[in-house]
């Protein structure tokens, strides 16, 4: 049975979850991209094969889905801390679980990076679908993605492409500004925080050994090539189909029954 619960963060504000309770000490925790939910499809098709078998969260970060709270303070560090106020709403809700997996989707694949990091006795596995581990990069693309539309004529960008019309001072200059993403409001002090940060700094031997990562070649919004940092040894599941959202029937027909074997 799928119930909802309801749960503060630092900032007092009420996020959502929801919780499909399982016998044991495990628990698979969904963390959403930038701006996106964990009622998503491609959370839906894991949850609807692993309910019974673990306890299962998915809950919203400040400001999207279900939860409470003003978007436009999202920074990574705030990401963070939502996802340790979740953890332990959690575990004062299902005092067994001791142990956790993580389900990521985009810059989640970072929170819960971070998370492990700080937690490693915590953390059992990280898959990571579509990760934006390289957001010092991808920052940067997606900027001059933004300003090519509006050339006169108009410039198809790539991630081969870009840097041959980037212009750093007004990268910056678009940092420290607020601006629009999608429907809401976003301060600066996001861009700010993540324009000269790699996360996957992060990818030492113990994260590497505890993540599997899934990503199309064919994915525009988080290129494939943007993480190219990464360990020799990373289990990697290339797909040649399928784009950064990684729902198109064809492209869960690959992965899905690989990440269900990963997960456990």
């Amino acid at each position: 049975m799928t119930k909802l619960i309801e749960f503060k963060n630092r900032e007092g504000e009420t996020l959502r979850g929801l919780i499909d309770e399982a016998p044991g000490t495990m628990a698979v925790v969904f963390l959403h991209g930038f701006e996106r939910t964990t009622i998503e499809p491609k959370f839906k098709n894991i949850v609807d094969r692993l309910k019974g078998k673990f306890t299962l969260f998915r809950f919203d970060f400040t400001g999207t889905g279900m939860s409470d709270g003003d978007f436009s303070v999202t920074t990574v560090e705030k990401l963070s801390s939502d996802l340790e106020a979740a953890i332990r709403a959690l575990q004062s809700d299902q005092s067994e679980v001791k142990k956790i997996k993580f389900v990521t989707h985009s810059l989640g694949a970072v929170v819960a990076t971070l998370y492990l990091r700080e937690n490693p006795e915590k953390v059992e596995k990280i898959l990571a679908m579509a990760p934006a581990y390289n957001q010092k990069e991808l920052q940067r693309y997606w900027f001059v993605r933004s300003e090519m539309k509006k050339a006169d004529p108009p410039v198809e960008i790539s991630w081969d492409n870009y840097k041959d019309y980037l212009d750093e001072n007004a990268f910056f200059e678009y940092c420290r500004s607020d601006r629009m993403s999608k429907a809401h409001l976003l301060q600066s002090a996001y861009s700010e925080e993540v324009a000269e940060t790699d996360y996957q700094i992060l990818l030492d031997e113990d994260v590497t050994r505890k993540l599997m990562i899934v990503q199309s070649v064919l994915d525009d919004k988080v290129p494939f090539h943007s993480n190219n940092q990464l360990p020799a040894e990373i289990n990697l599941l290339k797909l040649e189909i399928g784009d950064h959202d990684l729902e198109s029937p064809k492209a869960v027909e690959k992965y899905l029954d690989k990440v269900l074997e990963f997960i456990g």
